[in-house]
């Protein structure tokens, strides 16, 4: 089945193309978006998807190119006309949990970003709807229920085990034994992960307005994971779709999970935040794996050591500094991004906001910018040696590296690194760190 959904998205992708001039540049995208949307299926099957199902989702991802097939110099009504003829659209997975839905968000972040999806999945290779439908539970169902429960804002979809005795003083001791990874699906306000000295994990929630028992964060520990819910399960009806602030329909609370420095720096602890209208902060740690997503709000992280990272943002800003990885993948759609630290394999995706990488410990081997209508900076230091690919259609490129160029490829020292960049309208730049 899997070789029979590769070859229905090159049939696909090659109808899309088809208003497309004849021309080496037109060739070079068509075959990049086939590669991308594939790579995009492929995410799905390791996801659990069902062939069909992760077939939808990355086709879903790719939307209209007339913009793109006109900027190519093809026939903007043909490239239209082609595109509606796209599959059924995306189902969504069994999901494994579901926490919230927030309308209010949701129609005013991707209805102003929808344009810029449809041409990120093409050029860039952003798996933009793999970010926003297609993650584990929290952003899935936020998207795929907002459309399907109108003026209804929903928290939680069970609350079997998140059975903690509400405090008064809004603090909260668990013991840290047997716990090897932590999960925060919050929904309004400040989110801080920090070492502390202590031996128990410290949840500490604040607000300006009383926390009830009805409005006051809710965990559980099942199977070695702590997770802490922004509440009990709630709903709330009759919200204006068109409310731009969700602080008017739910109350934010900041919550300050602390946890024994010699766990959070151990390497082997997990960290999982989800957040919807929320800012996410964690610093000073060595972990197994940091996966940070938000629908609306910055997500920090500073000193950080893990193995993989993974940060996702719809509207917001997204800095890691001075962090390492073995694997780092980021995407932002509507909002920069600054990554600096060391990294053996960078994957970095922004539709409306600019790149900014800083290589800190010279041992980058592979780098992947996808940039919409951002500008890509990179600060390498004077040895770095690297073969870089470029596509763009009206970015310019400069460095203050002697680079060897050879049509769209250009290369730097020894080409000891593999560098990817796809811009649509923005420049690259290569400063010396």
């Amino acid at each position: 089945m899997e070789n029979v959904n590769e070859y229905r998205i090159r049939q696909h992708i090659e109808r899309l193309f088809a208003a497309a001039p004849t021309t080496a540049q037109a060739y070079n995208m068509r075959e990049e978006m086939i590669m991308n949307t594939i790579e995009r299926y492929h995410d799905g099957i390791a996801k659990g998807y069902t062939p069909d199902q992760a077939y939808a989702a990355a086709i879903g991802g790719i939307g209209d190119v007339s913009e793109l097939i006109k900027s190519l110099g093809g026939g903007e009504q043909s490239a239209q006309n082609t595109a509606q003829q796209s599959v059924q659209p995306v189902q969504q997975p069994q999901k494994k949990s579901n926490v919230g839905k927030v309308i209010a968000i949701i129609a005013a972040v991707l209805c102003g970003t929808v344009l810029l999806i449809t041409i990120a999945g093409c050029i860039a290779g952003v798996s933009i709807m793999k970010s926003i439908t297609c993650r584990d539970g929290f952003i899935s169902s936020i998207v795929g229920n907002a459309m399907e429960n109108g003026v209804e804002y929903s928290f939680g979809d069970d609350d079997t085990g998140f059975n903690n005795a509400y405090t008064g003083s809004n603090s909260y001791s668990v013991p840290a034994d047997g716990i090897d990874k932590i999960r925060v699906e919050w929904v309004s306000g400040l989110v801080r992960v920090q070492p502390y000295e202590g031996t128990d994990i410290k949840l500490d929630e604040m607000s300006n307005d009383n926390i009830s028992e009805e409005y006051a964060l809710r965990y559980k520990i099942a199977d070695g994971k702590l997770t802490v819910r922004f509440c009990k399960k709630h709903t709330w009806y009759g919200v204006d779709a068109a409310m731009l602030n969700l602080d008017e329909i739910v109350k934010p609370k900041e919550l300050v999970v602390s946890v024994p420095r010699a766990m959070l720096e151990s390497g082997e602890m997990d960290i999982q935040l989800d957040g919807v209208s929320n800012d996410a902060y964690i610093s000073s740690a060595r972990l197994g794996e940091l996966d940070a997503n938000s629908i609306s709000g910055d997500i920090d992280i500073e000193n950080i050591t893990a193995k993989e990272m993974e940060l996702d943002t719809v509207s917001g800003l997204i800095n890691a500094n001075d962090c390492a990885a073995d694997t780092i993948k980021v995407v932002s759609i509507s909002g920069e991004m600054t990554i600096d630290g060391g990294y053996g394999n960078a994957k970095l995706n922004s539709t409306s906001g600019g790149v900014w990488f800083t290589d800190e410990s010279d041992g980058i081997k592979e780098l992947k910018i996808g940039t919409v209508s951002g500008d890509v900076t990179m600060q390498l230091p004077q040895g770095a040696g690297f073969n870089m690919m470029v596509s763009t259609v009206s970015g310019d490129v400069s460095s203050v590296f002697g680079l060897t160029k050879n049509g769209s490829n250009y290369v730097y020292g020894d080409a000891s690194a593999d560098f990817d960049i796809d811009t649509v309208s923005g420049d690259i730049t290569i400063q010396e760190r």
